[in-house]
Protein backbone atom coordinates (compact mmCIF):
# COMPACT_ATOMS: atom_id res chain seq x y z
CA UNK A 1 0.00 0.00 0.00
CA UNK A 2 1.37 3.39 -0.99
CA UNK A 3 1.43 6.08 1.69
CA UNK A 4 -0.98 8.96 1.27
CA UNK A 5 0.68 11.73 -0.66
CA UNK A 6 -0.51 15.25 -0.85
CA UNK A 7 -1.68 16.32 -4.27
CA UNK A 8 0.49 18.88 -5.93
CA UNK A 9 -0.72 21.59 -8.27
CA UNK A 10 -0.48 19.46 -11.42
CA UNK A 11 -2.79 16.86 -9.85
CA UNK A 12 -5.53 19.37 -9.08
CA UNK A 13 -8.69 19.46 -11.18
CA UNK A 14 -8.57 22.02 -13.97
CA UNK A 15 -11.19 24.19 -12.30
CA UNK A 16 -8.88 24.69 -9.31
CA UNK A 17 -5.87 25.56 -11.46
CA UNK A 18 -7.80 28.39 -13.07
CA UNK A 19 -6.49 31.73 -11.84
CA UNK A 20 -10.01 33.08 -12.28
CA UNK A 21 -10.90 31.68 -8.85
CA UNK A 22 -9.99 33.69 -5.75
CA UNK A 23 -9.81 32.62 -2.13
CA UNK A 24 -10.95 34.38 1.05
CA UNK A 25 -7.68 36.31 1.47
CA UNK A 26 -7.78 37.58 -2.10
CA UNK A 27 -11.48 38.48 -1.89
CA UNK A 28 -10.95 40.45 1.33
CA UNK A 29 -7.98 42.30 -0.18
CA UNK A 30 -9.93 43.04 -3.36
CA UNK A 31 -12.77 44.76 -1.50
CA UNK A 32 -10.48 46.35 1.10
CA UNK A 33 -11.67 44.68 4.30
CA UNK A 34 -10.15 42.28 6.79
CA UNK A 35 -10.56 38.55 6.44
CA UNK A 36 -12.49 38.54 9.72
CA UNK A 37 -14.93 41.14 8.40
CA UNK A 38 -15.40 39.12 5.22
CA UNK A 39 -16.32 36.05 7.28
CA UNK A 40 -18.90 38.20 9.13
CA UNK A 41 -20.35 39.38 5.83
CA UNK A 42 -20.50 35.77 4.58
CA UNK A 43 -22.40 34.73 7.72
CA UNK A 44 -24.80 37.68 7.31
CA UNK A 45 -25.32 37.01 3.60
CA UNK A 46 -23.84 40.32 2.39
CA UNK A 47 -21.52 38.76 -0.19
CA UNK A 48 -22.20 36.26 -2.99
CA UNK A 49 -22.17 32.55 -2.22
CA UNK A 50 -19.08 30.50 -2.97
CA UNK A 51 -18.78 29.27 -6.54
CA UNK A 52 -16.62 26.34 -5.46
CA UNK A 53 -16.50 24.51 -2.15
CA UNK A 54 -14.46 21.35 -1.63
CA UNK A 55 -14.03 20.40 2.02
CA UNK A 56 -12.91 23.59 3.70
CA UNK A 57 -11.62 25.13 0.49
CA UNK A 58 -13.81 28.02 -0.66
CA UNK A 59 -13.40 29.90 -3.93
CA UNK A 60 -15.27 32.56 -5.85
CA UNK A 61 -15.09 33.14 -9.58
CA UNK A 62 -13.48 36.48 -10.20
CA UNK A 63 -16.28 37.27 -12.67
CA UNK A 64 -18.89 36.68 -9.91
CA UNK A 65 -17.05 39.00 -7.54
CA UNK A 66 -16.71 41.70 -10.21
CA UNK A 67 -20.44 41.46 -11.04
CA UNK A 68 -21.28 41.75 -7.33
CA UNK A 69 -18.99 44.78 -6.98
CA UNK A 70 -20.65 46.46 -9.98
CA UNK A 71 -24.06 45.75 -8.45
CA UNK A 72 -22.93 47.30 -5.17
CA UNK A 73 -21.65 50.39 -7.01
CA UNK A 74 -24.93 50.79 -8.87
CA UNK A 75 -26.88 50.38 -5.65
CA UNK A 76 -24.74 53.08 -4.02
CA UNK A 77 -25.24 55.43 -6.97
CA UNK A 78 -29.00 54.87 -6.86
CA UNK A 79 -29.12 55.63 -3.13
CA UNK A 80 -27.09 58.80 -3.71
CA UNK A 81 -29.55 59.98 -6.36
CA UNK A 82 -32.48 59.30 -4.05
CA UNK A 83 -30.86 61.29 -1.23
CA UNK A 84 -30.15 64.25 -3.52
CA UNK A 85 -33.74 64.21 -4.80
CA UNK A 86 -35.18 64.32 -1.27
Amino acid sequence: MRPFRRRNRRDLPDMLKDSEYINVDQFAALIGISKRQLYRWIAEGHVPDYDLSIGQTRRWKLSSVRAWLEQQGQRGQQQGREQRAA
